[in-house]
This record gives C-alpha cells, structure tokens and sequence, in this order.
C-alpha cells in the first residue's frame, strides 16, 4: 500500500464517518423550533403523574394514625444522613 492509500485508510474513513455522525445529530435539531426564555410558551400544559388511577380513584382504606405513648426504645436514632452540595 502506498502512503496516500494508507492515510485514506486510516484517517479519510474515520473523519468520514465522524463527519456523517455529526450531520445526523446536529442535522435534525436545527430544523426544529426551540424554546427560549423569555418567548410566549404556545404549547398546552402537560402534567405527570407516575399512576394517575392511584392518584386520582378511590383512597385505601387505612386506618388513621392515632397519638399516643411512644413505645420502649423509640427514642434510638436508627438513620443518619442528609443532604449537602457545594459547587
């Protein structure tokens, strides 16, 4: 093989397919309108419920929580934790 058969090989094809993945990807968000902050937002309101027939049918029928004395050993701390973030 030749130098120039040989940088065909192993470079000409791989930007070639890099360059038709970029087409495909980057080709079909241009065409479609976006949202931008700011713009009228012209679309109907869609809200999601995980089971809407859980959230919106009949409730079970637990019985209520009622107060009362706390039971022997209550007081013991069983979980530790919580939640932090920095940036």
């Amino acid at each position: 093989m030749t130098v120039v058969e040989t940088l065909l090989i192993y470079v000409g094809i791989p930007a070639l397919a890099f360059a038709l993945l970029a087409v495909l990807v980057l080709g079909g968000s241009a065409r479609t309108p976006r949202y931008r902050p700011g713009r009228a937002w012209a679309h109907e309101d869609v809200w999601y419920l995980p089971r809407p027939p859980a959230v919106s049918g009949p409730s079970h029928a637990a019985p209520a929580l009622t107060g009362g004395a706390p039971t022997v050993g209550s007081d013991r701390r069983t979980a530790r934790g919580g939640a932090s973030g920095t940036w």
